[in-house]
Parts: C-alpha cells; structure tokens; sequence
C-alpha cells in the first residue's frame, strides 16, 4: 500500500465514483423499446418519362426505435421520417423495384434494427398532343357573347401511363360565359378529362396555363342550347347497330338570333358510315354547324355505337 502514489489512489477514487454514477443511472432510467406504427413512407425525386409509386404494401411502415423510457414514449409519430429515393431509377421495369429507405428520428433516440426495404413501382409514360375545347361550367344567359373564343396555344401535350392515355378523350378550358373576358384574354389551366367530361387526375397537361380571348362580335349574339343528333345509317347485313350514347348530347349555339330562331331542336352530326363495324365502337363525328354560327363546346362529338348480331 506504501509503494501506490497519492495521484494514482485519486484517479482510481473519481473512476470508482463515475462507475457507482454510472450504474445508479442506468438502474434508474432503463432503455426500452418502442415500434412506431403506420408511419408514411415519402418518394424523393422524379424521373423523367417513368411514373414511379409505392407498392400498396409500402405505403406506410412500422419502425421500431430505442432509447431512454422519457425519450421514447415522448416521441410523436410525425417526429418519425421515412423516405426513399428515386432518382436513380433509369427505366421502367416489369417487376417492383426494391430500394433501402433513409429513416429519421429524433436524437433522443436511436433505430433499432435496419432500414427497411420499399418496393417501388414503374411504369412507362407516354405523351400525345390534343387539342384545347371550351366547356362551359354554366348555361349562358339569353344574350350573352359567346362561342368565338380563341385558345393559345390551340394544341397541349399530354402525360400519362398508357392506361391513363387511353381514358383521356379531351383537354378542355372552364370558362363561366356569363363572366367577361377582358380584351387581353384570361389565363386558364386546361384540363384532360374523360368521355363523360370528368377530370382524367392522373393525366399531366403539359402546359400550365393557356390564353383564353374572346373575339369581338358585331351587335349582341344570341344564344341556344340544342340537342344533338345522329342522322339514320343504313345497317348492315348481319348486324343490328344503335346509337347507345351522344357526348356532349346538347350544345350551345351562338350568334345571329333571327338564325337562331330558325333552328330546330336538334343539331345532327355528319352522316356515319357503319358497314365495316362489328363491334362496339365509339367514334369523333362533326357537328353541321349553320352558316354564320358557333358551337362553343366544339365542332364534334363522341358517339357510342352498341353492336348486336342480326337474328
């Protein structure tokens, strides 16, 4: 004991009490563990011509995290991040791609366990130009200056999966015709929608605004709403062949209100040359527009034909 120096007894005395410290501590705040549920996980990036998504089974996942009793059960599920990144992804492949996330906690804890792994889904876009209608979101009033509207730019791209692509049947503006349009246009985001005019969400019109003018008219133009019509076809042998359903199957008219007056109630479309249909068939048909008249809705329609077998 007479050869240990006075420093060396010290250092090993303040060990000692660290040590006791140490343990005391340990016994008292004990480390547990904790799985954090449902937490969403978040693609970083995009790639160009390739849509990507979460496998349904990936959208969120449980992350199990440890720490101190306080710190962990403290913790609130938006503290918990979990992203992926997409960015390297360089084609789009028949099979979900599998890509380890980045998870982020707070300091006061720390993940147990690995990352885990998400699978991510590609598919192919495709682009294809359309051009630009005008829809109406209100029946004009009686009167009202309608129907020779300007688009610029009159065409727009379009983005989407190839069965996205083949649910988009037109771009159109929404424009309120009884609202004025002041001489230098307004600015509208198109839209994709289908054939029942309903927003096509997943489409991605490649332009995010176009102008929209309304071209001066001499007087007051009038205004009436028509139903349109498909004139009779000859059928033929062995098939029996209906109309099922006109899209729009009415259309406002413009212009002239004594031409207007002489109108029927119907606006038919050109003829339809049916012969060489065998099944069921939608087809673009144009509008017989009147001289000295506009249809504000465009010049054609979209006409389902229904295809039966001849008895």
């Amino acid at each position: 004991m007479r050869n240990i120096d006075r420093p060396t007894l010290i250092l090993a005395f303040v060990l000692a009490i660290f040590l006791w410290v140490y343990v005391r501590v340990s016994q008292e705040t004990p480390t547990v563990r904790r799985v954090m549920t449902r937490i969403p996980v978040q693609m970083v990036g995009k790639v160009p011509g390739i849509k990507t998504s979460l496998h349904p089974d990936n959208l969120t996942v449980n992350i199990p995290i440890i720490g101190r009793s306080e710190a962990v059960y403290g913790i609130l599920a938006d503290e918990v991040k979990v992203t992926v990144e997409v960015n390297d992804i360089t084609s789009a492949a028949g099979m979900p791609i599998s890509r380890k996330a980045t998870v982020t906690v707070p300091e006061t804890v720390k993940l147990a366990g690995k990352p885990p792994v998400i699978s991510i889904i590609t598919e192919q876009l495709e682009r294809k130009v359309f051009p630009i209608n005008v829809s109406f979101t209100v029946l004009p009033r009686e009167g009202t200056q309608v129907g020779q509207y300007l688009v610029e730019p009159a065409d727009v791209l379009v983005e989407g999966t190839a069965a996205t692509m083949k649910r988009v049947k037109y771009v159109t503006v929404p424009i309120d015709p009884n609202e004025p349009i002041s001489p230098g246009g307004v600015k509208i985001a198109p839209r994709a929608v289908d054939d029942n005019g309903d927003r096509v969400s997943d489409a991605s019109v490649l332009q995010e605004s176009v102008l929209v003018r309304l071209v001066s008219g001499k007087g007051t133009l009038g205004t009436r709403k028509v139903a349109v019509s498909v004139p009779d076809f000859r059928l033929p042998r062995h098939y029996l062949i209906s109309v099922a359903k006109i899209r729009p199957d009415q259309v406002t008219l413009s212009g002239d209100p004594a031409l207007l007056d002489q109108l029927s109630a119907y606006l038919e479309t050109d003829p339809i040359d049916v012969s060489h249909i065998t099944k069921d068939t939608t087809l673009t048909v144009r509008l017989r527009i009147p001289a000295g008249l506009t249809v504000a809705e465009g010049t054609t329609v979209r006409v389902d034909l229904e295809v039966q077998p001849a008895p």
